[in-house]
């Protein structure tokens, strides 16, 4: 599984086969900001805000960690790996979606932030 996604300060997050998320500024060094192992990696996605990360993993969890340091600030079970995230304008809401178990029905996740 690979995935990546763009902050809106210039930041990349990748997923990449080896199980982990990292973080780049790929304008300033090659090397990553921070790394995390979270799973096999479905989708990642960017909080409106930059200050978190949503990632998805195939076997059916949702982390958000936070983008400054990596560290998983919230974790969620969910019933099918996630293909997608939408984040809330605030940034307190990310809902994630997966292709309904194999149905092709899409099932949607609203997952509140507590902060």
């Amino acid at each position: 599984m690979y995935s990546v996604s763009w902050s809106t300060d210039g930041r990349l997050a990748s997923g990449s086969w080896d199980r982990t998320v990292a973080v780049w500024k790929p304008e300033e060094r090659e090397e990553y900001v921070w790394r995390q192992s979270v799973g096999y990696i479905t989708a990642l996605c960017w909080s409106a805000d930059g200050r978190w990360l949503a990632v998805g993993t195939q076997d059916r969890r949702v982390f958000i960690l936070d983008s400054q340091t990596g560290e998983k600030a919230f974790a969620y079970g969910t019933n099918a790996a996630i293909l997608a995230f939408y984040w809330t304008p605030d940034s307190k809401q990310v809902w994630a979606a997966d292709n309904g178990a194999g149905t092709g029905r899409p099932r949607v996740y609203m997952l509140e932030m507590v902060c």
